[in-house]
């Protein structure tokens, strides 16, 4: 799909010494610098974090916010409310009916 846009999340790592030494962060950026289709989104600040790898509803939400302030921040054409094109376009007046 050529031209779709990817929005990646990176949350607070998981600290466990399994996978402590993956730079998941650094690979992603890297990816990122080569592909403009891919943006990241970090958000280190997710609330209500108790379990490794389980985000609490409160998380949810505040991932939810962070990638609608990210996508909403980027450079985009000014949306426009439908009825203002209605209004701007012109119909075709109805021909005169031969009685």
């Amino acid at each position: 799909m050529e031209g779709l846009r990817w929005f990646v999340t990176l949350q607070p790592p998981t600290d466990d010494e399994s996978v402590n030494g993956v730079d998941v962060e650094g690979a992603l950026t890297e990816l990122a610098k080569a592909d403009e289709r891919l943006e990241l989104v970090r958000v280190f600040d997710l609330l209500n974090q108790d379990e490794s790898l389980v985000i609490a509803a409160t998380g949810v939400v505040r991932l939810g916010t962070a990638i609608a302030k990210h996508v909403m921040g980027r450079n985009r054409p000014q949306w426009v409310h439908p009825s203002r094109i209605i209004a701007g376009i012109r119909r075709p007046r109805p021909s005169p009916r031969a009685f």
